[in-house]
């Protein structure tokens, strides 16, 4: 997961002889999820998985593409677009995304993500955030990342790189799995 140089070149490399399922590079819209959702439940590489199993990978995915089409930046960068990958794993399907943020939204994601991992009763945490019912300015909860960690079940791996003074790169990778 180490961010060196060009994000296209780097999304390249997770392309390159793996077990993809999916991938996207570039602007991530509320259309281009609910078409991808919608292409999870009919391309046949999904088929081998239960619905159950099926249904987890949608909402895990859909909550991580909210989460990058809310929060990226929208002033792209030449190099550093938003992506996405589903990576069919031994006993996972692994979802690899990345987008620019800026250093607020940085700061904030590194605390969060932090906070979160350390957790050790996902689930009271969970409640406390519905019952506070705290909204953000962009509208959020802060129940996207617990819910992505509630349903996958494996702790993820993050990475947050300075590209300006004011301009970072996000990484999420988060397994979902299928056994």
């Amino acid at each position: 997961m180490e961010l060196n140089g060009d994000i296209y070149d780097y999304y390249k490399t997770l392309i390159i002889d793996k077990n993809i399922l999916m991938s996207h590079y570039g602007l991530i819209s509320q259309d281009l999820i609910y078409n991808k959702i919608e292409l999870i439940h009919s391309l046949d590489s999904f088929k081998e998985y239960p619905k159950p199993i099926i249904n987890k990978i949608c909402l895990v995915l859909t909550e991580i593409l909210q989460n990058v089409s809310i929060h990226s930046r929208k002033d792209i960068i030449d190099g550093f677009d938003s992506y996405f990958t589903l990576i069919k794993e031994e006993n996972s399907i692994c979802i690899k995304t990345g987008n620019v943020v800026s250093v607020d939204n940085a700061i904030h994601l590194q605390n969060q993500l932090n906070l979160i991992l350390n957790y050790t009763d996902l689930q009271n945490e969970i409640r406390k955030k519905l019952q506070n019912a705290e909204l953000s300015s962009k509208g959020g909860s802060g129940l996207g990342l617990l819910t992505i960690l509630k349903k996958s079940k494996y702790p993820f791996k993050f990475n947050i790189k300075e590209i300006t003074s004011n301009i970072y790169y996000y990484q999420l990778d988060v397994n979902v799995l299928t056994k």
